[in-house]
């Protein structure tokens, strides 16, 4: 076997670890939380911060940290980050105070941004010509497992021995990422420190979807004028903006193609998890289904998607990204136009064929889409552009829960709110249809991903496909 297919393999398993464990995190610790409450002595509004500390940091560094990862090596950076979250784990495993663990999972969370940052470029780098919708659709497919893995995970080992085994999982898990890392890519260069101006862009993207994530999640609890709250976010976008003039955030927007599959990304997913977070309550309260009826029907949605993830890749390198990523929106929407009716006289199986429908249309849209979206970036901005698509999406996962939850309210809480918030999720797919299919450019061809040199250090594997296929 050829040595640069076994760095390959190597580089993909080391990038795949990663991603699995960031995902891992932002699910794992949901079903500890009565646990940490109880053990710390805390109320139960202190202690959704060790989640929402997490999200809030992941959301707001994702696109500076792609930014910052334009400038030094991937592998390098990744190797860091991967070592400061170990390190944040561990003091999040023995923190003694609610407001101490808050802190590290915070941390962690920047940590996860860079890793959320650097995993799809690195993959896209590593890939060989002709194959990185393949290899970004099993990158893509393995964050969903991840996520679905977290509560069947915490739930085992806090019954097990205790809460703070969810954040000491992740040693051995991210120790074997970087031995992968190490022995498959060369060094790439001393880190560099940020630049004021670039410390000065974080901090003011980061409150502005600070903002934004604070007004959804209070307008849902609390009421719908909070979300008021998120228009503090506009001027400090524009001071983002002038900081230091052009940004390449906005640049990347502004090329029209690039800036619609960005859109496509958040609202395809906005629709998918609009279905997944109202699916357990009309199981539950209209269906009166079982907890664990419940728990074996949702997983139709993650599984299906990560299943169809690597096939989404693969028929893009063959037909084109553009039209695998038409395609898996088409389906994703399909699947929820059949949710609108939300019968009472449907089974938990009528709810599972059709999450695994929508699964299925949202893994065969993320893969392809994120190679037409770096394609489209260009090989100089491909952290930024990873960062972009990790950004969308982030900021879907708290928006989709605020929209159902708003629809649903406005129904008085009974199916018809519930219908009401299907069908926003359906129009919302199916304008993910329209702005992938009037993008500009072509959009079937994932070499340009490669159009310049790439960076001293990186592996470019020159194999066949069969080759890639192996690894």
């Amino acid at each position: 076997m050829e040595v640069a297919v076994v760095r390959t393999r190597r580089a993909l398993l080391g990038a795949g670890l990663a991603i699995f464990m960031a995902m891992l995190d932002s699910s794992v610790v949901v079903v500890a939380l009565p646990a940490i409450e109880t053990d710390l002595g805390v109320p139960t509004t202190t202690v959704e911060w060790v989640v929402l500390a997490y999200t809030l940091a992941l959301a707001c560094l994702v696109v500076p940290a792609g930014r910052w990862l334009d400038r030094v090596g991937t592998r390098n950076a990744l190797v860091s980050a991967l070592l400061g979250f170990l390190a944040t784990s561990l003091l999040a495993a023995i923190a003694p105070t609610a407001a101490l663990l808050i802190a590290a999972r915070a941390a962690q969370g920047c940590c996860a941004a860079v890793l959320f940052a650097a995993v799809p470029a690195i993959a896209a780098t590593v890939s060989a010509p002709g194959a990185q919708g393949r290899t970004l659709g099993v990158i893509g497919a393995i964050g969903p497992l991840g996520a679905v893995s977290g509560p069947a995970v915490g739930g085992l080992l806090v019954g097990a021995a205790g809460w703070p085994t969810i954040f000491l999982i992740n040693l051995p898990i991210g120790a074997v990422a970087i031995a992968a890392l190490v022995s498959a890519l060369p060094g790439d260069g001393s880190l560099r420190a940020p630049r004021s101006h670039e410390l000065a862009e974080a901090a003011l993207f980061g409150a502005a979807v600070a903002a934004v994530l604070l007004g959804l999640t209070f307008a849902a609890e609390a009421g719908p004028w909070w979300g008021a709250l998120g228009l503090a976010a506009l001027p400090l976008l524009i001071a983002w903006n002038r900081v230091s003039g052009r940004h390449p955030l906005v640049d990347l927007l502004g090329r029209g193609r690039a800036g619609g599959l960005l859109g496509a990304m958040a609202l395809t997913t906005t629709g998918g998890t609009i279905l997944q977070f109202l699916a357990p309550y009309f199981l539950l309260r209209v269906v009166q289904a079982t907890p664990g009826e419940v728990g074996f029907t949702v997983l139709a949605f993650p599984l299906a998607m990560a299943a169809v993830g690597p096939l989404g890749g693969a028929a893009a390198d063959r037909w084109g990204p553009r039209r695998v990523s038409v395609l898996g929106a088409a389906v994703l929407t399909v699947a929820l136009a059949l949710a609108v009716p939300a019968a009472s006289g449907w089974g938990p199986v009528d709810i599972a064929w059709r999450m695994a429908l929508a699964g299925l249309g949202l893994g065969l849209f993320i893969g392809p889409n994120q190679v037409a979206i770096m394609a489209a970036a260009g090989r100089s901005r491909l952290g930024v552009a990873a960062a972009a698509s990790g950004l969308a999406r982030s900021l879907a996962f708290s928006l989709g829960p605020a929209l159902a939850t708003a629809a649903w309210a406005l129904g008085g809480y009974a199916p018809a709110g519930m219908r009401a918030a299907f069908g926003l999720a359906c129009g919302l797919g199916l304008l993910a249809v329209v702005l992938v299919l009037v993008g500009r450019g072509d959009g079937n061809r994932t070499g340009n991903i490669r159009e310049s040199a790439p960076p001293e250090g990186a592996v470019i594997v020159g194999t066949s496909e069969r080759d890639v296929s192996e690894a």
